[in-house]
């Protein structure tokens, strides 16, 4: 039969959406009809409508899905078993009463891995049906290595009546062939109208959910096929469960700056799953199962997740911010022009032994309190000190932290840890930031912000200092600034005081030394820290940074 034998097929599907292609080949009596070939051939027209799909010349151009499925009926049914054998191009297939072929459908069947619909006519006599000698629909649905897989029997449905004949006047019918042979066998005639309408009822939900990405449309073809004056001797092999996802967090209630890890665990669908978390805020990724989370107040997570047929579940957790939390945490990075080599910094004292557990700030003009580390974090440069300042008064320091600056500009606290724990702040109220350092031109904020910050706060951009770039050296032609050296003093402004300091720490000590005048933060005080002061000279800091 030629495809004008399945123009019900056509008439069904179109207006839904589908392009459907329809072969003739393989279609006439002599020479007999290669089964092979015509199962190639489907699946060189699965290919080639695809091709189509994104070749900018064809009037298909973007208007063919990436799913396709292969239905077929009788001997095609068969062939939809061999175009489908290891076949990743399609989704699903659908055969109505599928005879067996040369070569072999049930082999091929064995191959097959997509969700397969089988449906059959209870008084089936051309092929036979479950239960009799003859099995092949049956057969091809027990083969096929398909995770979902469905037969059925439609309750008085024949073998042809599949197609759009009319069994009154099969001499009249596209299928006239099959009708004849039905006839000449004495095989029940059945209902045309009501075996199509059997069949859409399942196909329709069929293609829909898995090509059309309706989700609800399995729950649809489950609670149809359950009918059983219209379906019999179904057989299944499958476990849709609706999509549904559970979230958890390692902690509910955590304190600025730690973190939470959040898991969606999604069940049921059909993988794989997409994820979206909102809001991003805090996130490690927004796209992952299992994102970490550092809000900086108490944040309500949603996640959505999706799966291949486009179904979506939604569920959500809390982190909370917990009130007794006693610290707030400042994220920063800094660089020192003196340490640094054109990429990162120099870690030089802490390389050669002479970066002590004792910050240096506790004499004049700093006089902070002595205070020590337990140890040195791994890519120490110096220490430096962090001041946090009022939101309306950028004079006004309210607390001021000890830290050490890694090679990479990260502001590390005595701990270790990324960011300073400020103990005097309120959380989520506006400060100004300013970095000292023993021997750099200190800086201030540009702004104030809230703290905590997840953002990291960057010196290294002058749009973020007071003063910008007269406040800033350009330390690799314009992406990254820094600190300038040659406040060997610290009084924030850089001048012949500063030499005369330089000139009085060398005399008798010239390496392995921890001085203010090493400038270049090597260890060693020599010619070399006068040379990169000289440029420097004159540079003033601003007044809030003086001493």
């Amino acid at each position: 039969m030629n495809s004008a034998a399945f123009t019900n097929i056509k008439d069904f599907l179109t207006p839904k959406g589908y392009i459907v292609v329809m072969p003739d080949t393989e279609s006439s009596l002599t020479p007999a009809p290669d089964h092979g070939e015509f199962g190639a051939d489907l699946a060189f027209l699965v290919g080639q409508m695809q091709t189509e799909g994104t070749t900018a010349s064809s009037s298909f151009f973007n208007a063919v899905s990436t799913k396709a499925a292969i239905i077929g009926h009788s001997m095609g049914g068969g062939a939809t078993f061999l175009a489908a054998a290891n076949n990743t191009s399609i989704q699903t297939i659908v055969t109505f009463a599928p005879a067996e072929t040369s070569p072999s459908a049930i082999a091929a069947a064995a191959s097959v891995t997509v969700p397969t619909l089988v449906l059959a006519g209870e008084d089936e006599c051309v092929l036979g049906q479950m239960g009799t000698s003859v099995t092949e629909p049956f057969d091809m649905y027990d083969a096929t290595a398909a995770n979902c897989k469905f037969y059925t029997e439609l309750v008085a449905g024949t073998h042809c009546n599949f197609t759009n004949g009319d069994a009154s006047f099969p001499f009249l019918s596209p299928a006239f062939n099959c009708f004849f042979g039905e006839t000449a066998g004495g095989c029940p005639s059945g209902n045309l109208a009501t075996q199509h309408a059997q069949m859409e009822a399942l196909v329709e939900p069929w293609l829909a959910y898995w090509l059309q990405e309706d989700c609800a449309a399995f729950a649809t073809f489950e609670t149809t096929l359950a009918n059983t004056s219209d379906y019999i001797n179904t057989a299944q092999v499958c476990n849709i469960i609706p999509l549904d996802v559970t979230v958890s967090s390692s902690t509910t209630s955590i304190c600025v700056g730690d973190m939470a890890t959040l898991t969606a665990a999604p069940t049921g669908g059909n993988p794989a799953y997409m994820y979206d978390w909102l809001p991003t805020t805090g996130l490690s990724a927004a796209n992952i199962a299992n994102p970490t989370a550092s809000p900086t107040a108490t944040t309500t997570y949603s996640v959505t997740v999706a799966d291949a047929n486009n179904c979506t579940a939604t569920e959500q957790v809390t982190i909370a911010i917990d009130a007794n939390c006693a610290s707030v945490l400042v994220r920063l990075q800094v660089f020192l022009q003196g340490a640094f080599n054109g990429i990162d910094m120099n870690t030089d004292l802490l390389d050669n032994g002479l970066l002590g557990l004792a910050h240096p700030y506790d004499v004049a003009p700093w006089n902070v309190a002595a205070g020590s580390a337990t140890s040195i974090p791994t890519d120490a440069v110096d220490w430096i000190l962090i001041e946090a300042r009022d939101a309306n008064d950028n004079t006004l320091v309210l607390e001021t932290q000890p830290a050490f600056v890694l090679n990479n500009g990260e502001v590390v606290d005595l701990d270790g840890n990324v960011g300073l724990s400020f103990t005097s702040l309120t959380a989520g109220n506006d400060y100004y930031l300013a970095v000292r350092h023993r021997n750099h031109l200190d800086v201030i904020a540009a702004n104030a912000i809230a703290l905590p910050n997840a953002t990291v706060y960057d010196f290294s951009s002058p749009a973020n200092v007071l003063g910008g770039t007269t406040q800033v050296a350009d330390l690799d032609g314009g992406t990254i600034y820094g600190l300038y050296t040659g406040d060997m003093n610290g009084n924030g402004v850089i001048t012949v005081e500063d030499y005369n300091y330089y000139i009085s720490e060398q005399a008798g000590q010239t390496v392995n030394q921890y001085g203010n005048s090493d400038c270049n933060l090597d260890g060693n005080l020599t010619v070399s820290d006068f040379n990169v002061y000289r440029p420097n000279a004159s540079v003033i800091g601003v007044s809030q940074v003086r001493f």
